[in-house]
């Protein structure tokens, strides 16, 4: 099997990353992250980690037993497996990697995150993350962008190239993992109209994006994306789901795992119904849904925090969480723990009323008996639900 890569994205108050990390004098194990390097190593992964909304950014690489990077001198990495961290910004001088391109791409997202200035412009001692600018969703994502093609562009012309990329997002930071996909920048919603998917080698390998609870801003809306990157962001994500799902290849995938429970002190606003087409009150007679043939969303049971680490499946939260970075096609839906039965969907009276228009997401009351009725009643929060009824209705649509 052929050596694959893993983009991930942090969200805003993500410093750690998703695979192992040994520590360097004493060989121990210094944090696990959301997979094991036997999980990584069984599946050929290397992972690329980019945590650039958060006031400690950083760019990290993992190479697994059988990677390129991990049995020859061409080494990517520094010591700690970090390309850039604040407290210690890397020059071209500190890697023994040789490629001028890759480089010059990453001095420049260097830049980028220093010019926009993260820390001190967007948090404050009251939030966790004051949102996003338009200036940085444009600039941090194509910075990243060029990094990861001129990355893959290497190895492809070292004959050493990935076959496949998976991507995996967290909170706001789903939206620079879209953005990626994206030929051009937005800064208005008319721009939103006129993108089209990038014709490059990333969206070419790309198998699948997983999307876990992405949000645009807090549940006060004190700190809340800016105006224009309200009316922006949102659609131009929901622009490339649409794009990304219309793709004549069975084995490209979208999967949105949100979340199922309520938090105690604060509850970030989804946008996941926005991503699969559907808004409050809709009542199934949306016209934007993308095609939902390969579009799915989950539900993990648990709240927003730590879905980018071990949390995700401890306790049953999650337990199919290595479907992330199988090889194999994912074209099941799980909430929890319980795969989602859809022939016996096609039985839900409630479900039923969805699709025919009579009720809204959240005007539904599935009785005893009902199949629907447990996933439902396990959803906490309206903006979560109303993405599950919404993709469960058009899977239901689509087997008749």
């Amino acid at each position: 099997m052929a050596n694959n890569l893993l983009i991930v994205f942090g969200g805003t108050t993500e410093s750690d990353v998703v695979f192992p990390v040994i520590d360097t004098q004493d060989k121990s194990l210094k944090s696990s992250g959301l997979f094991t390097q036997d999980e990584l190593d069984l599946v050929k992964l290397d992972v690329l980690q980019f945590n650039l909304l958060t006031s400690e950014p950083s760019i990290n690489f993992f190479a697994n037993k059988n990677s390129y990077f991990d049995n020859s001198c061409q080494r990517l990495t520094n010591k700690s497996n970090s390309w850039f961290k604040r407290d210690l910004i890397m020059t071209k001088k500190e890697f023994d990697f040789q490629d001028k391109t890759v480089l010059e791409k990453l001095d420049d997202l260097l830049k980028t995150i220093e010019d926009i200035n993260w820390s001190s412009l967007n948090y404050s001692e009251n939030s966790d993350g004051r949102g996003m600018t338009v200036e940085a969703f444009n600039n941090f994502s194509e910075m990243s962008r060029e990094l990861i093609v001129s990355f893959l562009e290497y190895l492809e012309n070292k004959k050493n190239n990935y076959d496949k990329v998976f991507m995996l997002a967290h909170s706001r930071g789903c939206a620079l993992a879209l953005q990626l996909l994206s030929d051009r920048s937005v800064n208005t919603q008319d721009d939103t109209q006129l993108i089209q998917l990038a014709d490059n080698l990333l969206t070419k390998k790309l198998k699948r994006i997983v999307l876990l609870d992405p949000v645009s801003k807090n549940a006060t809306n004190t700190f809340s994306w800016s105006t224009d990157a309200n009316n922006v962001v949102s659609p131009a994500n929901a622009k490339i789901v649409k794009l990304f799902s219309t793709i004549k290849d069975e084995n490209k995938e979208i999967h949105i795992i949100s979340k199922a429970k309520s938090a105690k002190i604060i509850n970030y606003e989804s946008y996941a119904d926005l991503l699969v087409g559907t808004k409050q009150a809709n009542k199934n007679n949306s016209s934007d849904s993308p095609n939902m043939s390969n579009v799915y969303v989950d539900i993990a049971d648990m709240v927003h925090e730590g879905m980018l680490s071990g949390d995700l499946y401890k306790k049953g939260n999650f337990t199919e969480y290595t479907k992330i970075i199988s090889d194999s096609p994912w074209n099941t839906t799980y909430v929890g723990d319980r795969d989602v039965d859809l022939e016996e969907m096609k039985k839900s009276k409630a479900l039923k009323e969805y699709i025919e228009g009579n009720k809204s997401a959240n005007e539904l009351t599935p009785g005893d008996g009902d199949p629907l009725k447990d996933f439902y009643e396990k959803i906490e929060q309206k903006d979560r639900r109303r993405a599950f009824v919404h993709c469960l209705a058009r899977k239901v649509q689509l087997l008749s």
